[in-house]
């Protein structure tokens, strides 16, 4: 479920997140988001700091904290 999710917004298959893609996804999906929002959404998920979302750090934003029973 959440590959499938990472490759619709990594749509050129580069493996990795940039503002370009995360731009591109959510304006398909209808939001339109500034540039400042766009960076700190990368920002707050990006462990490594290397401006960019791998798929390791994509995944570790979008899964809950703790396990839902």
């Amino acid at each position: 479920m959440f590959e499938s999710l990472y490759g619709v917004i990594d749509d050129c298959n580069m493996k990795f997140v940039d503002q370009v893609c995360l731009k591109r996804f959510l304006k398909k999906c209808g939001v339109l988001a500034s540039k400042k929002i766009i960076i700190s959404l990368i920002r707050r998920f990006d462990l490594d700091q290397d401006c960019r979302l791998s798929k390791d750090e994509f995944y570790e934003a979008i899964l809950p904290i703790e396990k839902y029973t």
